[in-house]
């Protein structure tokens, strides 16, 4: 009985494995794009504008391109992807994930708990159909993730202030 105990659960742990869901190592920029889809100057311009969103409001948007999630859905990976990242301050929750599967032809934004006031789904669902979208369907990428980001940036704007804002403030 008790080998039969000890089989189920090995089966059981192997099967929980082998569907346990993969997610690539942390990124160390805001735009990750594992296709190659945008060029090295499209993904500077937009690396530029999210690094300074964050340096003065200190909300996270991070930007990954690739090319499928699999079997997943896609707004679960792009959540377990911002989790497993960081994306956001510690303690505010307050970042924001736009995942793009090109092959799955899928976009999804998720938001953490602190930026879902000014950032809820329905806006993510707008941003996706009105920007995201029709510049995708016309082949151009970067433009429709530069609109997307635009306008996540223009609904989240105030929402936190950076630390390192007030510090300069309090010291002049």
């Amino acid at each position: 009985m008790f080998k039969k105990l000890i089989l189920f659960f090995c089966l059981t742990l192997c099967t929980l494995f082998a569907f346990a869901q993969q997610l690539p190592e942390k990124s160390n920029t805001l735009v990750t794009d594992y296709t190659n889809t945008l060029s090295d100057a499209e993904q500077q311009q937009l690396e530029h504008k999210l690094v300074a969103f964050d340096d003065s409001t200190s909300t996270q948007i991070a930007v990954v391109i690739m090319k499928s999630v699999g079997d997943y859905d896609i707004n679960d990976y792009a959540q377990r992807l911002g989790r497993a990242w960081g994306i956001g301050q510690k303690g505010k929750n307050n970042g924001v994930v736009v995942l793009v599967a090109i092959g799955d032809r899928k976009v999804s934004i998720q938001t953490g708990y602190g930026v879902e006031a000014a950032l809820p789904d329905i806006v993510t669902h707008e941003i996706i159909q009105n920007d995201i979208r029709p510049n995708f369907k016309a082949g151009n990428y970067y433009a429709g993730l530069d609109a997307g980001t635009n306008d996540i940036i223009k609904y989240v704007k105030g929402e936190y202030k950076s630390p390192r804002s007030e510090e300069r403030r309090v010291g002049k």
